[in-house]
């Protein structure tokens, strides 16, 4: 049997139940809520004044509270006209936010047993023959899933499979591979092979750039072949630098048509996930909702799994999400869960 598990923000999330609304990870709406926001408000003030001066609009005000909408008007703007240099300022700093927000929100988080996500990666190596035959698709920059891996990996029942082979899990060719002066990093590859694939559609916040400022200008930025290194921490800082360089994390901006940015090294995960997805026997969507403007995650999704004979689960909060995936088309045997729990026990059935 083969699995894949396509998570979003929603699968950091459920591990999340018992932390305050202000430390919790940012989901696209709602973004800008002044609590949350607080302790960013002097980098997002060129953005929502920018957003103010240009759209007349305040960010927290209606459609404009989504990460997602704003990031989409700044990138439009970028390639679209005079106002370039000052929409590219502000795109910058709202990455930073985002990215310094979800370190900020998911570094605390610690992976165990009695969690959902844990519970659901356990779940699904006991269905498969090798551990290899599970595939993670994720479109989350956070590293929870990584760290809940490792922590499963040390489990007694598992020590003697291949679960967890870091960096090689991501099947991306980086640059080097980074071993910080700190005892909170990931083991390296014992180089043999398997292990669960965590294919990172949209980048990773332990995934960098090396720059000689701080601030990379547009055309580093964006730049699809420039080297990509990783780091070992298990706890990130947006302020890392390497070798006295600056860095600045490889992701993917929630912009439409993100291929146009989308780096070299990134392409071969979207085509093993699109492999995944044709060869499962099931497919668990966990925290996913797949926006109407992330065209190419739907059309992959569609592509893989329209008409195919296999149960897909679809786990959310938001029983609306299921019309969303309904609205793809025949994705199979659709089923719908509230929470992981829910899917676990009506799975053992």
């Amino acid at each position: 049997m083969k699995k894949v598990i396509i998570a979003g923000a929603g699968c950091t999330l459920a591990d999340c139940d018992r932390t305050s609304p202000t430390k919790k990870p940012p989901l696209d709406r709602g973004f800008f809520d002044r609590r949350p926001m607080t302790p960013y408000a002097s980098d997002l003030r060129m953005v929502a004044d920018y957003i103010k001066t240009h759209y007349g609009q305040e960010l927290t005000a209606g459609g404009f509270n989504s990460l997602e909408r704003v990031i989409a008007i700044l990138y439009a703007d970028i390639f679209g006209g005079a106002l370039e240099t000052q929409a590219f300022e502000a795109f910058r700093r709202l990455i930073r936010v985002f990215l310094r927000r979800l370190a900020n929100t998911t570094n605390p988080l610690k992976p165990s047993p009695r969690r959902p996500i844990y519970r659901l990666l356990s779940h699904s190596l006991e269905e498969v023959s090798e551990a290899e035959d599970l595939t993670i698709i994720t479109f989350n920059q956070d590293i929870h899933l990584e760290k809940t891996l490792l922590r499963l990996s040390t489990a007694y029942r598992w020590r003697r499979r291949v679960v967890f082979e870091f960096p090689d899990l991501y099947g991306v060719e980086f640059t080097n591979t980074t071993r910080p002066q700190s005892t909170r990093i990931f083991p390296e590859s014992s180089g043999a092979s398997g292990g669960v694939s965590l294919l990172k559609l949209h980048g990773s916040l332990n995934w960098y750039s090396v720059h000689d400022r701080e601030d990379p200008s547009r055309e580093e930025l964006f730049d699809p072949a420039k080297n990509i290194y990783v780091t070992r921490r298990t706890t990130l800082d947006h302020t890392m630098k390497y070798r006295e360089k600056h860095t600045f994390p490889i992701v993917v901006p929630p912009v439409i048509h993100k291929a146009q940015v989308l780096h070299d090294r990134l392409k071969p995960s979207w085509e093993a996930a699109e492999v995944a997805l044709k060869q499962a026997d099931e497919v668990v969507i966990v925290g996913y909702s797949c926006p109407v403007t992330d065209w190419e995650s739907a059309n992959l999704i569609s592509r893989s799994l329209v008409s195919k004979p296999i149960r897909v689960s679809v786990i959310d909060p938001d029983p609306a999400v299921v019309i969303r995936y309904q609205s793809l088309g025949n994705l199979g045997h659709l089923s719908y869960f509230r929470t992981v729990s829910d899917y676990l026990t009506l799975s053992r059935r």
